[in-house]
């Protein structure tokens, strides 16, 4: 909800959490803002613990659609990388 409350406020342009059940996009949407759950493996991660970790995604919000988008392709793994690390 920080995030989301921190770009409705106009305190940044961009932020980034991560959504497993909601996590990135309902707090975005209460806020006014846009939340974005990529799809699993698009933005890298770490090594995960658990199975059920790796349904947990990494993932941008913005003000807008266009800032979400900036913040997404900047947040992607390469062509031919790995999107998960090992």
């Amino acid at each position: 909800g920080g995030s989301g409350a921190a770009l409705a406020a106009g305190m940044c342009f961009g932020a980034t959490g991560s959504d497993l059940g909601g996590s990135l996009r309902i707090p975005a949407s209460f806020c006014g803002v846009v939340g974005l759950r990529p799809a699993p493996g698009r933005v890298p991660r770490g090594p995960v613990a658990s199975p059920l970790d790796r349904l947990a995604v990494n993932g941008p919000m913005g003000r807008d659609v266009l800032d979400t988008a900036l913040m997404l392709d900047a947040m992607v793994a390469p062509a031919g990388g790995e999107g998960e690390g090992a």
